[in-house]
């Protein structure tokens, strides 16, 4: 295994069988990192629109570690950065750069593109529940950091030490739309809806491996693998009417 993605994401896991291939390919990934390049692509069906005052472009988030009502380690962003805390890992850096390639205020709901070089300590959950205020359409963790009020696109942030593992809490507009693909979450025996149906629409869609030269170190070459969403996530999209 050279390449994994975290449970219940799609998109691209690489895999070889041959031990110097693996060895190349890894020390390509740390040379990514090393280099803070964007090597990774995500695609993400997001619950609700960017607030005012949106933009697309580079955002950093700090992550810290903490405890839930479930005793769970879960992160969380902080405002409290300091070297000391990211050299003891007490404190995580992550480089995000998002783009909203298309929103749909009828279904409220969002269609972001994610770049990143890591996605270590769930940071693109995080940063679309805490950062974006549009939760990633399947998280049943850290959508619960948000609650949509029944007035128009308003929400209210809930620190994550008080959340929980459970069914995805949907606006109506946005469990209408998907009721003929996910029929249980427009239950009337539910008034959240089961939302346990819905996988994680984030997926992996591209991968780029710069691999150095190795007769000039200030050189190379880019191989870059892609995946085509699955069928379900781009049915989701469809039915959200995102383009």
């Amino acid at each position: 295994m050279v390449k994994s993605l975290l449970r219940k994401y799609s998109g691209i896991i690489l895999l070889s069988t041959d031990k110097i291939i693996a060895e190349k390919l890894q020390k390509a990934l740390s040379y990514n990192k090393c280099q803070k390049l964007y090597n990774q692509i995500f695609w993400a069906l997001c619950v609700g629109v960017p607030v005012a005052g949106f933009s697309n472009g580079q955002k950093d988030i700090y992550l810290k570690e903490i405890k839930t009502k479930e005793n769970i380690n879960r992160y969380t962003m902080t405002d409290q950065i300091s070297n000391s805390l990211i050299t003891r890992r007490e404190v995580h850096k992550h480089d995000i750069a998002c783009e909203c390639i298309s929103r749909n205020d009828d279904t409220n709901s969002s269609y972001f593109k994610f770049s990143t070089n890591s996605i270590k300590h769930h940071c693109l959950n995080i940063f679309a529940a805490q950062k974006l205020l549009c939760p990633i359409l399947g998280d049943h963790f850290y959508s619960q950091q948000l609650k949509f009020l029944n007035t128009f696109n308003s929400r209210v942030l809930i620190h994550p030490s008080e959340c929980e593992y459970k069914s995805q809490h949907l606006p109506p507009q946005t469990k209408r739309a998907l009721s003929p693909l996910f029929p249980k979450i427009d239950s009337p025996n539910s008034s959240s809806g089961q939302t346990y149906d819905i996988p994680c629409m984030l997926h992996l869609g591209s991968l780029t491996l710069r691999i150095p030269w190795v007769n000039d170190s200030n050189s190379a070459e880019d191989l870059t693998i892609s995946c085509p969403p699955p069928p379900l996530f781009t049915k989701t999209k469809s039915l959200l009417e995102l383009d």
